[in-house]
């Protein structure tokens, strides 16, 4: 049997992402999403995530403020108390890559990580999985050990790591985010196998448009991913549409 994931990041990155993640699952393929507790709108995502959606953490570590910072010091230097001081800059922003590559930290890393799942977890959920935003934990080898620590202790996938599940990134960029990509990707799936598609489907807001580089696109990809011609071509190639949860659980993947 094909089985195929959707699963869309950046949950609770903006409220314009969480609504365009929403509808690709109410009215398209997403059958999973991927949440970023250190974003203001992280508790608003997993308040509305409906039952049906798979929901793990999008453990982040280049975008945003760390959730154990205590921000700027008042001169405007990097924060003398700050919980993870290796992974921020002077205002107490996250560092991005590769400066994070070169100065983290793995006692920083790790208490930041677990921060996040300790917030994910105290939502009342399970994460159905990990995975982690600009794939800081395949890029960054000191974050890769820690994520890779974190998914044992829980009991649970992590998005590129132990063969099960086989990534497919391509589902990006203007010229990519089309229904034909989706069903390329069936058309390239062997049988009895279980593919994840990573996607970013959101309505443009000004935060959205503040925070991310990669923007406009995401509208482009709600629009394929909410297209009824993939979903029946998805059928047509005997597709089953699952989340990771059902990788648990057999039984009961998605009717979706």
């Amino acid at each position: 049997m094909k089985r195929l994931i959707i699963n869309a990041d950046d949950f609770g990155l903006s409220e314009g992402a969480t609504l365009g993640i929403l509808r690709a699952h109410r009215d398209g393929i997403v059958t999973s999403a991927t949440v970023m507790m250190n974003m203001p709108g992280a508790g608003d995502a997993l308040s509305v995530a409906p039952p049906s959606l798979g929901v793990g953490v999008h453990l982040t570590l280049t975008g945003g403020r760390p959730l154990c910072g205590d921000g700027p010091s008042p001169a405007g230097g990097r924060p003398p108390f700050a919980g993870v001081p290796s992974l921020v800059d002077a205002t107490g922003d996250f560092l991005k890559l590769p400066a994070l590559a070169g100065a983290a930290v793995a006692a920083d890393v790790e208490r930041e990580l677990r921060a996040q799942v300790e917030a994910f977890c105290a939502s009342g959920r399970r994460p159905t999985h990990l995975d982690s935003h600009h794939h800081v934990h395949l890029e960054v080898p000191v974050v890769g050990e820690i994520v890779r620590r974190l998914a044992a202790e829980l009991g649970v996938p992590l998005r590129g790591v132990g063969g099960a599940v086989r990534l497919v990134t391509r589902f990006y960029g203007l010229e990519q985010v089309r229904p034909a990509t989706l069903l390329a990707i069936a058309d390239e799936m062997s049988e009895d196998e279980t593919v994840e598609v990573m996607c970013h489907p959101a309505y443009l807001d000004p935060e959205l448009l503040h925070v991310s580089r990669y923007a406009l696109p995401r509208v482009h990809e709600l629009a394929a991913l909410i297209d009824p011609a993939v979903r029946v071509g998805l059928a047509e190639r005997q597709v089953t549409l699952i989340s990771y949860r059902d990788l648990a659980d057999p039984g009961q993947a998605a009717a979706n």
